[in-house]
């Protein structure tokens, strides 16, 4: 879906930020939509709508603002009084965004406000192309529909229009603030509700993920320490047997004394000393021999 948003809007979240996936529910459809929150469009507004599902805020939220080809708006909590909706309340709004001049798109998703800092916990999502909206700097676009927009949201029931003012017989938000869903229940019977919404994914770019991975490598365990970091590396001489070569005995004087010959010859070129001690004694008994033969000639004579 970044793909569907860089094609449209010629800016692509991938390069920029991480992307959070919402899955939403609804009694409008047994199917489920869902939503892809660009976090660098609106740094402030996707963290805030993202804590909202993260807290399960849009369990049982009417979608008591839908009109036809317009937009459908949603988030006023569904009770009179609960400590979530008073933990929201006193958390306050959220400063606004730089507005990135995003026209709005069919199936995108912004926080309403109404003046300067002022998104609190009510979101719309857009029928059509509305090139008007986004011009204030509270209307800026944290997501988009990736799933279900024909087969889901277009289903939500739009019979009641407008809500009040611009419609007198629409919804009024005040009384659904202190009444809750119990008066729409009683006067608006076929609203369409949100089940649930949630979180079921998350992309992070490549480089936050590298630098997170790194992270992860420097400590001594956790989701990543074990994996990825390499194993002890076993030095070669720690464990290979030297070859046949490397362990030779030497066999020959020159070879004992350890090096070559004073002429530069190798201990191969040496004579062994097995052949010298032989024709020392062939060489001795040569001599024996000779000595003999005199004495016998001397003797002869």
């Amino acid at each position: 879906m970044a793909g569907l948003a860089e094609n449209m809007l010629g800016i692509s979240n991938e390069e920029e930020g991480k992307t959070t996936r919402v899955q939403c529910t609804t009694t409008a459809s047994p199917e489920a939509f869902t939503l892809e929150v660009y976090h660098s469009w609106s740094p402030n507004g996707a963290e805030r709508f993202v804590d909202l599902v993260k807290d399960d805020y849009f369990t049982d939220v009417a979608l008591f603002r839908c009109v036809k080809n317009f937009l459908v708006q949603f988030g006023i909590s569904p009770y009179v009084s609960s400590p979530k909706k008073k933990f929201w309340r006193e958390k306050g709004p959220i400063k606004d965004d730089p507005n990135l001049q995003i026209s709005f798109k069919r199936g995108m998703l912004s926080f309403a406000g109404s003046g300067p800092n002022s998104r609190g916990t009510q979101v719309f999502i857009t029928f059509a192309d509305i090139p008007h909206l986004g011009k204030t700097p509270w209307e800026t676009p944290l997501g988009i529909v990736t799933q279900g927009m024909d087969t889901v949201v277009d289903k939500f029931y739009t019979g009641y229009g407008d809500q009040q003012p611009f419609n007198q017989d629409g919804i009024n938000q005040g009384t659904l603030q202190s009444r809750g869903n119990a008066y729409l229940r009683e006067e608006f019977p076929e609203i369409s509700y949100l089940k649930e919404c949630r979180v079921v994914g998350e992309t992070v770019p490549e480089e936050h993920a590298s630098a997170r991975v790194e992270k992860q490598q420097e400590k001594p365990g956790g989701e990543y320490g074990d994996v990825l970091r390499p194993p002890p590396v076993m030095m070669k001489d720690e464990f290979i047997v030297p070859q046949a070569a490397e362990m030779a005995v030497p066999q020959t004087p020159k070879e004992l004394a350890g090096g070559r010959d004073g002429d530069g010859t190798s201990p191969n070129q040496s004579v062994s000393f097995s052949a010298i001690v032989f024709l020392a004694l062939a060489l001795g008994a040569v001599v024996l021999v000779w000595k003999k033969s005199k004495k016998d000639e001397r003797s002869v004579r």
